[in-house]
């Protein structure tokens, strides 16, 4: 993106290849912007050339990213999404941190944020937003959206037991 679209629009990858193609080779070229698939990555180097990529927003909630971009960059097979086990487990290790590093005052706004990420594109995480929008304890919103993760791991274990 340009200085002046900001977060708005979408990054240009003609432009970050043109700009790989007149740098001289021994200066790295980093992409940045939008990558927030493996797939999103493979294109960005693909259709780039550039030399690494850089992934900002597209981490939030997701850090397994990375894990899928190490297996592909090894050539191995993609460890695909993380169970709600490990979900739930990195967002308690996030909310650690959230605890440790945010004033108190704003921990419960960064909470909401986390909750969002955690949980975006998952069966009912609509539900469980519309829940807590507005419980003002943070004890409470990390209950609940660890009940999501625990309800979320016994559907996909019937859902298993079913086709098994």
């Amino acid at each position: 993106r340009t200085r002046t679209q900001g977060f708005s629009g979408t990054c240009s990858l003609e432009i970050i290849g043109k700009v790989r193609n007149v740098v001289p080779s021994h200066i790295p070229v980093v992409g940045n912007g939008d990558v927030k698939t493996l797939e999103q990555y493979k294109k960005m180097r693909n259709e780039t050339g550039c030399d690494a990529v850089m992934i900002g927003r597209g981490a939030l909630g997701n850090p397994w990213l990375f894990r899928s971009i190490q297996s592909y960059l090894k050539g191995e097979e993609d460890p695909g999404p993380p169970t709600p086990w490990e979900r739930k487990a990195v967002f308690q290790k996030h909310i650690d941190l959230m605890k440790e590093q945010v004033e108190p005052k704003r921990v419960i706004h960064e909470l909401r944020k986390a909750v969002a990420w955690y949980t975006k594109g998952l069966p009912r995480s609509a539900d469980l937003r519309e829940k807590t929008s507005h419980v003002m304890d943070a004890n409470l919103l990390i209950s609940e959206t660890n009940l999501f993760f625990e309800y979320l791991a016994a559907s996909q274990l019937e859902d298993s037991l079913l086709c098994a």
